[in-house]
């Protein structure tokens, strides 16, 4: 099912809601339990998608959070707690995560993991640089060398 609706991520960008996120989502919480079914992944995406879908018509543009609230209903709502559970696990881990990087003053450009940005940032990252700026600045030195 494709809407045409928006979601405004936890870093400010909005972007156009994609159904395989959240069944991706589903998927990677399954992994962390490993109880991996892809075809029950996509079934609660769509579940999610259909419940989403009166929402999007209210508001046109919804946070992740809400649609992470959506997710974990349903998944509680389809009795399947396990899966919930690591689902929820993996949000508040993502929360502290966008937390502790918005603390740290540096814009994660490119994805890495919290502690790779740690580590640039009391090391390698010159002030403002982003880290995707970083590694332009080391490939262009090493070019010239």
């Amino acid at each position: 099912m494709v809407f045409n609706y928006q979601v405004k991520k936890r870093s400010g960008e909005v972007q156009v809601y994609q159904e395989g996120k959240i069944s991706h989502s589903i998927l990677r919480a399954q992994q962390n339990i490993n109880k991996e079914d892809k075809a029950l992944a996509d079934k609660i995406g769509k579940l999610v998608a259909e419940e989403l879908k009166p929402q999007f018509e209210r508001e046109k543009i919804l946070g992740t959070d809400e649609i992470g609230d959506v997710v974990e209903r349903v998944l509680i709502d389809q009795q399947l707690y396990d899966i919930a559970r690591a689902f929820i696990i993996a949000r508040e881990r993502q929360r502290q995560e966008a937390k502790a990087e918005k603390g740290l003053g540096v814009i994660d450009d490119i994805g890495l993991p919290y502690s790779s940005i740690v580590v640039m940032k009391n090391k390698y990252l010159q002030k403002g640089e982003t880290p995707k700026g970083c590694f332009k600045r080391v490939a262009k030195a090493v070019a010239k060398a």
